[in-house]
């Protein structure tokens, strides 16, 4: 089927993927992520990308190992390197489909980070488009949620990639059995367990094809309020690389709907969180500081006046997520931060939360000094990068690296359509 081909060649150019650029492919073995493997396998052949197929083995299923195992296979019989990634650790009772979804987002990021692959394709689709359109509604979402998912949308590491968002999952079937490719039938998609399973089975077409459009229009909206928000950024925010925000009073007096947009964004990427608070919540916040406040706290956020004219926004420090250790390269991903050190040397090391105040010459507000990422040996203050203080030699550096940074520029990209 030369459409779909032709299709994700156009989803390349408008993405701005050039030759030799690397490619990594989410591939759960289904038709639609086998489509868009062997759509990405054709695309490489013309212009030299380097292509590498991550599956993960969420061990919801009995199944899940050897159909991991399977997707390596084929990915290996089209010329492609693969690897699979494995959630460990207990699994929770209750809030398994979002607790899967975000594993499985955690090991791909963590998998493009290591393999220095900016470029993530994922095969979600337009039936996918529609259903998120309607969950979102069921739970009153706004106009940003309303938009649905971005064509385009950067991580930490790189960017999330969708080609085929305007694409229907008839028409991915169609070009995988036209290039006689194998897949795997996820029975959960098929089960009424599980929110998105309960709509394909009960949502009638007509249903699906207005919410979709629905999308484009919402869509067009948020690309618009992007642009502006964009331009409040520019203008009034200040985000150094210790991972706290400042904005002037002056700011909190502007245009309600940006400022309200771009204030969730920033409390967002401070808290490192995946999704902004509710809109009331933040418009709650705006009147507050407009109304002379003292302090507030917000989404993982501690909110407070820095001198007469600016606003301080850092890191809650109850919210902080506990000690990561260094894997065998010197790496550790410590909520906002990566910390990169001498992996022989880190070992044993762990990374967390300074927890106290310290005397410095660093340039940074004395209340964002407790949140700031330490290393430690045992219980032993190593190291605290931001502050240049060192009672260990081994070579270490903390970047500010939210899982969904604050874009600022206008990110929010429509699907396009066969």
């Amino acid at each position: 089927m030369p459409l779909i081909s032709d299709l994700f060649a156009r989803a390349m150019s408008a993405f701005g993927i050039g030759a030799d650029d690397a490619l990594a492919v989410a591939v759960s073995g289904g038709a639609d992520s086998m489509a868009l493997l062997k759509a990405a396998v054709d695309f490489s052949k013309q212009k030299n990308n380097r292509i590498v197929v991550l599956t993960v083995n969420h061990g919801l299923r009995p199944e899940s190992a050897e159909e991991a195992r399977q997707v390596v296979r084929w990915a290996r019989s089209l010329g492609v390197d693969a690897e699979i990634l494995v959630w460990r650790g207990e699994k929770p009772q209750t809030g398994v489909e979002q607790a899967a979804r975000n594993a499985r987002y955690a090991l791909l990021f963590g998998a493009c980070r290591r393999l220095k692959i900016r470029n993530l394709l994922l095969g979600h689709h337009k039936r996918d488009q529609a259903e998120t359109y309607l969950m979102r509604k069921a739970r009153g979402s706004g106009e940003i949620g309303l938009a649905g998912m971005s064509a385009v949308k950067s991580f930490a590491f790189g960017r999330m990639l969708r080609p085929f968002l305007g694409v229907e999952p008839s028409e991915l079937r169609a070009f995988a059995r036209e290039n006689g490719l194998p897949w795997v039938e996820d029975p959960t998609n098929a089960t009424i367990q599980f929110e998105r399973g309960r709509l394909r089975l009960t949502t009638p077409q007509e249903v699906l094809d207005d919410a979709f459009r629905q999308t484009l229009v919402y869509g067009k909206k948020r690309r618009e309020l992007e642009e502006r928000v964009a331009g409040f950024y520019r203008s009034f925010l200040t985000l150094p690389p210790m991972g706290y925000a400042v904005l002037p009073v002056a700011a909190f007096s502007t245009d309600c709907a940006v400022l309200s947009y771009a204030l969730g964004e920033v409390l967002r990427v401070v808290a490192n969180k995946p999704y902004a608070a509710c809109k009331p919540a933040v418009e709650d916040l705006i009147a507050r500081v407009n109304g002379g406040f003292g302090g507030a706290t917000l989404s993982g956020c501690r909110i407070a006046p820095a001198g007469k004219n600016r606003v301080l926004i850092w890191r809650e420090e109850r919210s902080l997520p506990p000690a990561a250790a260094f894997d065998e390269t010197g790496f550790a991903l410590w909520g906002s931060f990566a910390v990169s050190a001498d992996g022989e040397a880190a070992q044993g090391l762990t990374v967390g939360a300074l927890g106290r105040p310290l005397k410095t010459d660093a340039d940074v507000p004395k209340r964002v000094i407790p949140t700031l990422p330490a290393i430690f040996d045992n219980e032993k203050l190593c190291i605290v990068p931001h502050l240049g203080y060192k009672q260990n030699q081994m070579a270490c550096q903390a970047v500010f690296a939210p899982t969904f940074p604050l874009v600022q520029t206008a990110e929010w990209m429509p699907p396009l359509t066969v």
